[in-house]
């Protein structure tokens, strides 16, 4: 044998004609008779949930914890209803800790766009717990009309992950809450898809690009902006990186941190004072601030610019 042939194929022309036939026959089979699922192929489906990585999660709002009712890590939200806990940004985790019996629960919004499509279809919610090899993951069946109050995935240590929508369609949760214990959990990942089995375990690692880019559509930290101008009536447009979802709320402060106040810059640059501009104008695309800029100054300047379309 020569040191090539062991690459070739032996088989004759019509063997393989026969074997490329069983192939096509089994893929075109509906039925699936050997009962083979996506998952074990290697192969995942869309995780319909937004910065679902928790080993490196898009964090705009820059804090290490969260107590407060709102949105923590981007597209996660913290409620709370006679309970109390906090949200951990960890070393390659997220940590839910329940500092006071009641309910208490960490969620991401489905976009309201997106239910009818759900709606009477298999979909799989799974977590994968911090120090666990795989993760935990439960099947259901969206109900077909009505309120969406699914049965429930159990996490462990008082944890329990579901779907909960109303019957309009207006608003449906992943949910993961606990509404009993004083306790906490770790997370490394979650998803959400449509399918009849979970594919959480084939997934690579998220793209962190592509997930800041998807989170900006709802909310996005803005660096510092200067406007330099002559005196008069300036314009300071602030373009997004992403389109938002809709004309996006905003917070920005002046240099000693002032809420929506802009910093004035003298014309000598000895110094700045506050004040307050004329007109914010807010678009899903940009944010407009204008100022009358008065004589002794060449411009101004806006801090800690954050804006949010969140739902």
């Amino acid at each position: 044998m020569s040191e090539h042939e062991e690459y070739y194929s032996y088989k004759t022309g019509p063997e393989i004609d026969a074997i490329l036939s069983a192939a096509q026959a089994h893929l075109a089979d509906s039925t699936n008779p050997h009962g083979v699922t996506i998952a074990q192929i290697g192969g995942s489906n869309r995780n319909l949930l937004d910065n679902w990585d928790f080993r490196n999660p898009v964090n705009q709002r820059g804090l290490s914890s969260y107590t407060e009712d709102g949105y923590t890590i981007d597209r996660w939200k913290l409620i709370h209803d006679g309970g109390a806990m906090t949200v951990t940004v960890g070393s390659g985790y997220i940590s839910l800790n329940k500092t006071s019996a009641g309910y208490s629960a960490w969620l991401q919004p489905i976009e309201p766009w997106m239910i009818p499509l759900l709606r009477g279809r298999k979909v799989t919610l799974s977590v994968w717990i911090y120090g666990q090899a795989s993760s935990v993951s439960l099947t259901l069946t969206v109900p077909a009309s009505g309120a969406i109050d699914t049965e429930n995935l159990s996490l462990g240590s008082g944890f329990v992950c579901d779907l909960i929508g109303d019957d309009g369609n207006t608003f449906l949760w992943f949910r993961i809450y606990n509404n009993t214990t004083t306790d906490g959990l770790s997370f490394y990942a979650t998803k959400m898809e449509i399918s009849g089995v979970s594919t959480l375990a084939n997934d690579p690692p998220a793209d962190y690009r592509e997930e800041l880019r998807k989170c900006q559509r709802y909310a996005e930290k803005i660096d510092s902006q200067k406007l330099l101008s002559p005196v008069g009536l300036c314009s300071m447009t602030i373009p997004f990186k992403a389109t938002k979802r809709i004309a996006p709320t905003y917070a920005f402060t002046d240099y000693p941190g002032n809420a929506n106040k802009i910093s004035l810059i003298k014309n000598d640059w000895s110094g700045e004072h506050d004040a307050s501009p004329l007109e914010v104008i807010s678009r899903p695309d940009y944010l407009q601030i204008n100022y009358g800029l008065p004589s002794g100054y060449n411009g101004f300047e806006v801090f800690n610019i954050f804006v949010s379309a969140d739902l």
